[in-house]
């Protein structure tokens, strides 16, 4: 159960994630389905989850959500599930937990590690996932959770063996140029190409070249004379 405090978080940062997700949700029409990214830390049991992915749901227009994790996660996919509303997992690397995983690394590289992973994987499919991400872990390893899983698998830096691939906007962009990991192929230099925007529009301004009165507006009143009566001159 949470307390007061804690449900009071949980409604300021639902609230802000339904504004998010609505501005996300407008995607091309050959997108099958938009899904919510974040399910945020905070969110704490399994009704609580279910009533803030209901929320996003019915009032951002997002089709599906996406669960990092399993273990105690299970339970919260479950009754999402039984609520109608989509869920794609995702195991490997959790951002919302990096922390606790010692930081941006590989996941899955030891044997131990590797068998987890694989169970965390069947049971987020078996606890009713419609999709589930894969990411940072050893391709090999991604190939073979791939064709052991029924339902397809999304990787982002887990290698080609994955049924799609993800990568974040701003990185296949290159908004950062010092944020490179191996796994990020840029398609784009958008931090150069905003940049030299950003100046030269400063600049024009600067130089007086913008606005050009092409780029204003005309009146289609004509002007008329001001007043010179008494009662239309200042005191």
């Amino acid at each position: 159960h949470l307390d007061d405090c804690d449900a009071c978080r949980v409604e300021e940062t639902a609230y802000r994630f339904v504004e998010e997700a609505a501005a996300e949700a407008y995607a091309p029409p050959e997108v099958d389905e938009v899904a919510w990214e974040r399910v945020w830390q905070g969110v704490r049991g399994a009704q609580v989850a279910l009533d803030a992915s209901v929320r996003l749901v019915q009032e951002s227009g997002a089709e599906a959500v996406k669960v990092e994790g399993a273990g105690s996660r299970l339970r919260a996919i479950e009754k999402i599930v039984a609520a109608d509303i989509p869920v794609w997992g995702h195991v490997g690397l959790t951002p919302q937990s990096v922390h606790a995983l010692g930081g941006y690394r590989v996941q899955g590289r030891q044997e131990a590690a590797a068998v987890r992973l694989r169970e965390s994987a069947l049971q987020v499919q078996e606890a009713g996932a419609s999709a589930i991400v894969l990411e940072c872990i050893p391709h090999g390893l991604a190939t073979e959770i791939s064709r052991e899983l029924e339902i397809p698998t999304i990787g982002i830096g887990a290698g080609p063996g994955c049924d799609g691939q993800v990568l974040v906007f701003h990185d296949l962009l290159g908004f950062d140029e010092d944020f490179r990991p191996r796994f990020v192929r840029r398609y784009a230099n958008a931090n150069r190409t905003l940049g030299e925007a950003i100046a030269s529009f400063a600049a024009d301004v600067r130089r007086g070249e913008f606005p050009s009165l092409d780029e204003s507006f005309e009146s289609t009143i004509e002007a008329t004379a001001p007043p010179t009566g008494g009662a239309g001159r200042r005191r």
